[in-house]
């Protein structure tokens, strides 16, 4: 049950749950808009992402949006694109993610 004042943060914090585990356990919730009083259901595991394997960078998307939105470390974009500098992570540009 969701505390006063918790957030889908405090959850994955102290279950140590992903935010796509945590959705979906509970689909069709919003868990940007839990309440204190809320019930939710948190698997015993974390469901792996199915990451694309490419994606193409929007206007504001830079390396580190990109590293911070997929959760990538900036190391591994850069070894996974090895022919793009760091400036060339810009709008356009069609990028590897990781496997």
């Amino acid at each position: 049950m969701v505390l006063n004042n918790q957030t889908a943060a405090d959850l994955m914090m102290q279950y140590g749950l992903s935010y796509h585990t945590l959705q979906t356990a509970n689909p069709g919730t919003d868990l940007e808009d839990i309440k204190g009083g809320d019930v939710l259901r948190g698997p015993a595991e974390n469901t792996p992402c199915t990451l694309p394997v490419t994606v193409t960078l929007g206007d504001s998307d830079t390396l580190q949006t990109v590293s911070d939105a997929y959760h990538v470390p900036v190391g591994s974009l850069l070894r996974v694109n090895p022919c793009l500098a760091p400036g060339d992570f810009k709008a356009g540009a069609t990028i590897r993610l990781p496997e």
